[in-house]
């Protein structure tokens, strides 16, 4: 896990409609990631992942 997005979680919300936000989440948190993963940005420590400031 390098990153993590909380997504609203409602009583009406249905598995689908629960995918459906945890996916959109994903998909905004993925070009931020692969961003910090091309400039050398992650740090992987055994079982400790770090996002360095630059």
């Amino acid at each position: 896990m390098i990153a993590q997005k909380a997504v609203e979680i409602r009583n009406e919300d249905s598995l689908e409609s629960l995918e459906e936000k945890i996916h959109a989440a994903e998909k905004e948190l993925y070009p931020q990631v692969v961003s910090w993963f091309a400039k050398g940005m992650i740090r992987v420590e055994g079982r400790k992942v770090s996002v360095l400031q630059k």
